[in-house]
């Protein structure tokens, strides 16, 4: 186990959220901090990441918004996600060294937040080429409730995880989240009927993730 700082941004644009996490990035490249894993909540926005089939579109035309949501092109791999209340995002910056690679920490991600819901009473699981957290709900219909995407600049990992908690899932009606249809995505309220405490779900999963990190140099 390696530890890691924790700082929790609050309820952030995205914007100045990016902002500080490329300050962290840039700090830690020069190794003038140590890993450290950021927890925010976002108001509405959008981001289109590496894959986005509209990211040429929206950077040739300069778009800044979506049907009235913000919309931020990134560095990050994958698709089109969105964030907002009631979502737990969790940015690390980790130094990934030799033996702990991009996907190696994908999947440790993944595996944080299916034991973080297990905690929860939500049985969830990982699949092999759809990155993020899937489910079946109570009609057995598989349902995404995580979404992950990184970037490494200098082994230095960035970008992350969010997590639906108490989540509005109808933004999602707007995109094709991760390139998929709207209706796959799901939150811990919706499969549980009842509102969670956000900063409760926040601390198991940071605890858990902290858990879970190997030791890399």
């Amino acid at each position: 186990m390696q530890e890691v700082q924790v700082k929790k941004l609050g309820e952030l644009a995205y914007q100045e959220s990016w902002s500080q996490q490329m300050s962290f990035l840039a700090k830690r490249i020069d190794s003038e901090l140590p890993d450290i894993l950021l927890s925010v909540t976002h108001p509405h926005c959008y981001t289109l990441g590496r894959r986005s089939p509209e990211r040429k579109w929206a950077e040739e035309n300069q778009i800044s918004e979506w049907q009235g949501v913000p919309l931020f092109v990134i560095e990050r791999g994958g698709e089109a996600t969105y964030h907002g209340p009631g979502q737990i995002v969790i940015y690390p910056v980790l130094h990934l060294g030799v033996r702990f690679g991009p996907k190696a920490l994908l999947r440790m991600l993944e595996n944080s937040i299916i034991e973080c819901l297990k905690e929860f009473g939500i049985d969830s699981y990982w699949i092999e080429g759809k990155t993020g957290v899937w489910l079946k709900n109570r009609k057995g219909e598989e349902k995404k409730i995580a979404s992950l995407g990184i970037a490494v600049r200098r082994s230095i990992s960035y970008h992350g995880l969010a997590l639906n908690v108490n989540t509005d899932l109808s933004y999602y009606k707007k995109i094709q989240p991760c390139g998929f249809a709207p209706s796959v995505m799901t939150s811990m309220e919706d499969l549980l009927g009842e509102k969670l405490n956000q900063e409760e779900v926040e601390e198991r999963l940071l605890s858990i993730i902290q858990k879970n990190l190997p030791e890399t140099r």
